[in-house]
């Protein structure tokens, strides 16, 4: 009796760690990739934002990705002016369990100097990639912003559980980055 209660225990035992590691094991594919949403030749555009800022008509074109990190023009205006940074973001889980792809993050630097510009993370995706709920955290400034960056041609219809989500994440004052105008404006 004394020994069936032992083995009774270790199995239990036994079924708790391979539970725990199975799920453990499995965790990572939930993660978003962003090098899917960053891929190269991808129009993106910020749509909202979380952060105060008088800057409008923020856009990413990515010009080139790699499995490590992605080159691309980040144009936005401001008072009739347009800006321009060439930049690179480095892939980086944004967790410290896992240790190879696909990476959630990137930390951007400016792409001669390198400066450190952010953190930008990829929460969630939607339409294959082609939605997602980021958050950011600029050199700049302290606290966490969040945005949903649509790509071309989706700009005009987000996914609804893209925007729901985005809506979770906001607990500030949104403000809306594009509007029809900003197809307007010649950025690249």
């Amino acid at each position: 009796m004394k020994y069936k209660m032992a083995a009774a225990g270790q199995l239990l035992t036994i079924i708790t760690m391979l539970s725990i590691c199975k799920s453990t094991y499995n965790w990572p594919r939930d993660v978003p990739d962003i090098s899917k949403f960053y891929n190269r030749s991808a129009i993106i555009w910020t749509v909202n934002t979380t952060m105060e800022t008088g800057r409008r008509c923020k856009v990413d074109y990515v010009n080139d990705t790699t499995p490590t990190y992605t080159d691309f023009l980040r144009v936005d205006s401001l008072d009739n002016s347009t800006y321009k940074e060439d930049l690179r973001g480095w892939f980086i889980h944004m967790d410290n369990t896992r240790r190879s792809p696909p990476y959630n993050g990137m930390n951007v630097r400016t792409k001669g100097e390198g400066m450190y510009q952010s953190t930008e993370e990829l929460l969630f995706e939607y339409d294959d990639y082609a939605c997602g709920v980021f958050s950011v955290r600029l050199s700049t400034t302290r606290g966490t912003f969040y945005e949903i960056r649509l790509k071309e041609p989706f700009v005009r219809t987000p996914n609804k559980k893209c925007i729901q989500e985005f809506e979770k994440h906001k607990y500030e004052t949104v403000t809306a980055l594009y509007s029809e105008s900003c197809r307007l404006i010649q950025y690249h």
